[in-house]
């Protein structure tokens, strides 16, 4: 963006967050247009405000916005001023606009947090008020939010004016997303065969792998990556065995890495299977209701600005993918019959969490991730709203509706105190000692647990949301969920609880039960989203 832009007293929290995003920006606290407009006349920047007095000016480049949010401003600003091309965090300083530079670590000693200085490589300063910035969770925090804003601008474009190909890698089929899948990493070498010819091309490379050949890459090839392997028929090419639809590209860092290109219908076909399992016809509302959820995720997940070379992994980090594998035609027909559908909020599509089971309440968004409230995922019971009975939750089915775990005292504290060793806690004192005293925390409304606090001769270690789980882990075996109690008799501590995940969102065994009882998938989706719609977008 060659020209700067000038902002005025009625949007100063929107001038420091353009800061943050490396955009050149002055803030004037002036009120009077004259002064402002004279400034901008001398330095050519563009004024960005929210009052009137500026629309019809002539002289002056003006944006007058209508939003009072900052998320809905810096989207309406980015319609009409090309931001997100522009974005470099800790690029300017968020005080005085003036350039960052960074600087020698051992300059910024004694001059930051010892703590600060000791975990972190890369310090900035700014070139005129010297205030020095590093990425710790202040930074880490920013770009996710920034994140989530340039995500909500491009699913408007998709939502009203269609998709840019830049911004979607759109697919030959009108509107239809290609979804960027991490498959893989950390590889050595990788083969890859399939039943028509593979086309291989790279930076310096051509070549074509012929139907039914075997070929391999090392991490040690002298090829020059990445390479892109696409055979154009939309028949699988298989990666180790797995089948997967699209193109795939192979980069190397110091492992192989390979990201599956593929539109999102066929992504979704190969999510879904994996996601809520084999179900049966009287099942396939649940079937449909996780298909417009994880096409909701996949889709609130494009292009987010902290994974430039791909939106999604194939694990539980996000959702489960695996190609053409265990894909089946009863899965198949419930993403066909909500071909382009997803969850809509005030018109947005919505952050579409979901898991396993709830055990009949789900949890809150701040349950398990400290966020602010999101007003679709707070916690609701898992049950019909006429009735008062507190034992016909939806997924009461579930195998993991209630669970217990037995240990005897001794057994229990020995395994807490090995997990207290891990690195998900806050601690005062790393130093564990004999372990003392248990303080739980819990969410009254959804009866999670939000902080367990476990208590040593040397200190505090304490946990928070999904961390909890890990602390009470049995070997590699994390707690079920968060929604627990702990009896402690004279010789055993009991472990008692509901549910199986996060909890927050769609309960999938929930939605099987409300399928199982002739509800729509629209309306398992209004249950648990609570005030959104479905609306379908391509």
């Amino acid at each position: 963006m060659k020209r700067g832009l000038i902002i005025d007293f009625m949007c100063g929290k929107l001038a420091k967050w353009l800061r943050f995003m490396g955009i050149d920006t002055l803030y004037v606290k002036e009120s009077d247009p004259s002064i402002i407009e004279n400034l901008a006349l001398k330095t050519g920047r563009i004024i960005v405000t929210r009052s009137h007095k500026f629309k019809d000016r002539k002289k002056i480049a003006a944006v007058v916005l209508e939003e009072e949010n900052l998320e809905n401003q810096i989207i309406e600003l980015s319609k009409i001023i090309d931001i997100k091309d522009n974005i470099k965090l800790l690029g300017r300083c968020s005080l005085c606009n003036s350039l960052l530079i960074q600087v020698e670590k051992e300059s910024v000693k004694g001059k930051v947090p010892q703590y600060v200085f000791e975990i972190q490589e890369k310090f900035f300063e700014c070139s005129k008020c010297k205030k020095i910035y590093w990425q710790g969770t202040h930074y880490e925090n920013i770009k996710k939010r920034i994140d989530g804003i340039f995500t909500t601008l491009l699913l408007i474009s998709l939502l009203f004016y269609g998709c840019s190909k830049k911004a979607l890698y759109k697919t030959n089929e009108r509107s239809v997303p290609v979804v960027r899948v991490l498959i893989a990493e950390e590889l050595t070498s990788i083969t890859f065969h399939s039943s028509k010819p593979i086309i291989v091309t790279g930076v310096k490379d051509h070549f074509i792998i012929q139907p039914f050949d075997t070929f391999s890459i090392t991490k040690n090839d002298n090829f020059c990556f990445p390479l892109l392997l696409d055979n154009s028929v939309n028949s699988p090419i298989f990666v180790n065995g797995i089948g997967y639809i699209g193109k795939i590209k192979v980069y190397l860092d110091s492992d192989l890495k390979l990201i599956n290109f593929v539109d999102m219908e066929t992504y979704i076909k190969g999510v879904v299977p994996h996601e809520i399992g084999t179900r049966t016809l009287a099942e396939l509302e649940a079937v449909k209701a996780q298909a417009v959820a994880a096409r909701t995720y996949a889709l609130k997940h494009l292009n987010l600005y902290t994974r430039p070379l791909y939106d999604l992994v194939s694990t539980v980090y996000d959702q489960i993918y695996k190609g053409i594998q265990h894909r089946y035609a009863f899965s198949d027909s419930a993403v066909k019959e909500t071909y382009g559908k997803i969850i809509t909020y005030r018109g947005m599509p919505v952050e579409a969490k979901y898991s396993s089971t709830c055990g009949g309440r789900t949890s809150d968004a701040r349950d398990n991730w400290g966020q602010e409230t999101i007003s679709y995922l707070r916690s609701i019971r898992d049950g019909p709203n006429v009735s008062l009975s507190k034992d016909n939750a939806f997924c009461s089915i579930s195998p993991l509706f209630t669970w217990k775990r037995k240990y005897l005292k001794e057994e229990f504290y020995k395994m807490l105190k090995r997990n207290l060793s891990g690195e998900h806690c806050d601690s005062v004192n790393k130093e564990i000692g004999n372990i003392t005293m248990l303080r739980i925390e819990r969410n009254p409304r959804s009866k999670r647990v939000t902080k367990l606090t476990v208590e040593t001769e040397t200190g505090e270690f304490i946990f928070y949301g999904l961390d909890i789980r890990k602390a009470l882990k049995d070997g590699d075996k994390i707690l079920w969920s968060n929604y627990f109690f702990i009896e402690t008799n004279k010789d055993t501590t009991i472990i008692q609880g509901k549910g199986a995940g996060h909890g927050c969102g769609m309960c999938q065994w929930g939605a099987i039960g409300m399928a199982r009882k002739g509800f729509h998938y629209d309306e398992i989706l209004k249950h648990y989203y609570r005030g959104t719609s479905v609306k379908k977008i391509y």
